[in-house]
């Protein structure tokens, strides 16, 4: 008997710690809280020379601030002006996968040159639930951001479905946040 309410325990405790995928936020649709200490986030790797090829120097005010954290950049920024100001999106990232491809990852969203949140609550990884496609910011200033969503029996090469969040910058007692506003799902 004690031996099966250890496992129980177990299977229990297992599932509360992080059996949810990666991308599993994308299903609840909810606000999470940014932090500047977001912008130290992710291990430090050691260079990769093949690799680090592809890593690009910073050009703007906001690169320059997370390369200086320690985060790599390889797409170039999506800008917009927006109601608001400028609105940037700058992917950073930590380190590469044996392909080459980013892991620990994140988009973070900088208005007028300061950073005000992330698109995702969590570090994304190439080829995993909830990494992040691609992206675009509307004239009213609205991101829209894909998100590659992956089931367990798909292929590392192809996600079955893709979600689409839509976020707004709001301002709060005089500081500016990011609202997501919705997220739909689709095949």
């Amino acid at each position: 008997m004690q031996l099966v309410s250890v496992l129980i325990f177990g299977v229990l405790f297992a599932k509360q710690v992080g059996s949810d995928p990666p991308g599993a936020w994308l299903d609840s649709a909810r606000d999470w809280s940014f932090s500047t200490a977001d912008l130290r986030r992710g291990p430090s790797v050691d260079p990769n020379p093949q690799c680090d090829r592809a890593v690009r120097g910073p050009q703007s005010v906001s690169e320059r601030l997370l390369a200086a954290k320690g985060w790599k950049l390889s797409s170039p920024p999506v800008s917009r002006r927006g109601r608001a100001g400028l609105v940037e999106v700058v992917q950073g990232f930590r380190q590469h996968d044996g392909m080459c491809r980013p892991l620990n990852f994140q988009a973070f969203v900088f208005l007028n040159e300061r950073p005000i949140a992330t698109l995702s609550p969590r570090l994304m990884n190439s080829r995993e639930d909830g990494a992040l496609s691609r992206l675009s910011i509307a004239e009213s200033g609205e991101i829209t951001a894909i998100f590659l969503r992956y089931s367990r029996t798909d292929p590392l090469c192809c996600p079955s479905r893709e979600s689409s969040a839509v976020y707004s910058i709001v301002q709060q007692a005089g500081n500016y946040k990011l609202k997501l506003l919705r997220v739909e799902t689709k095949p």
